[in-house]
């Protein structure tokens, strides 16, 4: 019952973390995740001490590669071929790990992984976004009015000594502020760029967004 009740709570904290940032898998998913985790290792555990046979860690090694299929369900790839959700995922992984440690009485291991997930999702979150803006990379969207506009933005950014990493072409998403409009000529379009140093990401998106022809820019996070 102890490990029972434990996997509870440490897969309920882990989900409120989540939920408050309305993710897909949120309270309930990383409680059940958990509590079904921690039960499989003491049905393996049981099955061990009572009946004399198996491997005691045959049915949670089956946990660790069985719950990639609710993994996969919490990522999705938008259309603008970004992926969404691995953290989540990675966090639903993480969780069925710690529900087997519980469930085999490893709590001091189950017990600062836990600690140490949370602190990965919540306080390192503020640290990836410092990081992202001291980076050179930026990837954007843009909507230009016309292929000329186009050929003027790939001037400008050589000119500036801007790296272009790659370029796509597509239309954005309808979940998204813009949508280009080919009956007028204009051109959606995703750019992978290294600035220089004397760009930083928001002085960039200003200065993109006053050059002639440029309708719409969106910078594309992870």
């Amino acid at each position: 019952m102890f490990r029972i009740l434990l996997s509870v709570i440490i897969g309920g904290i882990i989900g409120l973390e989540r939920g408050r940032k309305a993710q897909s898998a949120g309270f309930r998913t990383y409680i059940l995740v958990c509590l079904g985790s921690a039960m499989v290792m003491m049905t393996n555990e049981f099955v061990s001490e009572i009946y004399h046979t198996g491997d005691p860690t045959r049915m949670g090694a089956q946990v660790i590669s069985g719950i990639g299929f609710l993994g996969a369900g919490t990522i999705l790839v938008t259309k603008n071929n970004r992926v969404k959700g691995l953290t989540t995922a990675a966090g639903i992984w993480t969780s069925a790990a710690i529900g087997l440690a519980i469930g085999i009485g490893f709590y001091s291991g189950a017990i600062a992984c836990a600690v140490a997930l949370l602190l990965i999702m919540t306080i390192f979150q503020p640290l990836k976004s410092y990081i992202q803006k001291r980076s050179r990379k930026v990837d954007v969207y843009l909507v230009l009015t016309s292929l000329e506009a186009f050929n003027r933005l790939l001037i400008y950014l050589s000119n500036h000594q801007i790296k272009v990493n790659n370029i796509q072409n597509g239309l954005i998403d309808t979940d998204t502020l813009y949508h280009a409009n080919n009956e007028k000529g204009e051109i959606g379009c995703y750019f992978s760029l290294t600035l220089n140093d004397t760009f930083d990401h928001l002085k960039f998106i200003e200065d993109i967004h006053q050059q002639p022809g440029v309708k719409y820019i969106e910078e594309i996070k992870e």
